[in-house]
């Protein structure tokens, strides 16, 4: 082999070897065996969802959590943390109206705090914006966030049992009895996403209930999907559209 030939063999090798130390990951999604819920704390995931349970701090001398397998590393490897920035998610101020809890879910704000753990989630294609959110304004179109007006993270570090509603303004009025929604806990969301390829909501494959739906979306080069309820005013998830108030009959919600 040429000593030309060599030197570019090196500087292949090198970029390969930079990129990998570079890829971006995000905040709340499993990688293996575990999630990244802020830039020094993870979860033990079991069946592709993270459990806060099993939270676990890194420690001192190696204080970053990140996507790979030996998951807390220090400071001198220059590793890119797991977790983007997560500093403004559920930051009300005095006078917000709201506040990102997650890349597509918002809490209501009074007098400066989340009011409840009741979570409103944007519709499909749309994203949770720190900028607009305290205005009023916090769902934005787009394929994927903007890394710079965001709350980097999937889900939210808490025991995951508050209720996620859609954005509505009214209530209908429906003799339809309300159920308790009932999200599927065996259902591995993120896996569904990685075959059907598709961004948006989709139903949970052979459900029958129908309380609940998963959101795909594509980040960081790869299919992520969360398992999402239905709000108690329209409580049923079709697959040709969306929650409404009529239950469907078929398998897959269909």
């Amino acid at each position: 082999m040429s000593r030309l030939a060599r030197i570019g063999l090196i500087v292949l090798l090198a970029t390969l070897l930079h990129s990998a130390v570079d890829v971006e990951a995000t905040c709340g999604y499993c990688y293996g065996s575990h999630a990244c819920v802020d830039n020094s704390t993870f979860q033990i995931c079991f069946d592709g969802v993270p459990r806060p349970e099993y939270s676990v701090r890194c420690p001192a001398e190696k204080p970053i959590c990140t996507k790979y397998g030996e998951i807390c590393m220090s400071l001198d490897m220059e590793l890119k943390p797991t977790c983007g920035d997560v500093s403004n998610c559920g930051q009300c101020d005095s006078d917000a109206i709201f506040a990102c809890t997650t890349h597509t879910s918002f809490g209501k704000c009074v007098d400066g705090v989340l009011a409840n753990p009741n979570r409103i989630t944007c519709p499909s294609g749309y994203f949770c914006s720190v900028k607009g959110a305290p205005t009023g304004n916090p769902c934005v179109a787009g394929c994927e966030p903007d890394p710079n007006d965001t709350c980097d993270r999937e889900t939210e570090s808490n025991d995951g049992s508050s209720t996620t509603e859609s954005p509505t303004t009214s209530s209908p009025t429906t003799s339809s009895p309300t159920p308790t929604p009932t999200p599927s806990t065996s259902v591995n969301a993120t896996a569904v996403c990685q075959r059907e390829q598709k961004a948006g909501r989709i139903a949970i494959p052979n459900d029958t209930v129908c309380t609940s739906f998963i959101h795909c979306n594509f980040k960081a080069n790869a299919w992520q999907g969360a398992v999402n309820n239905c709000p108690t005013n329209k409580p049923y998830f079709r697959a040709a559209t969306t929650c409404g108030i009529i239950k469907p009959t078929g398998a897959g919600c269909v």
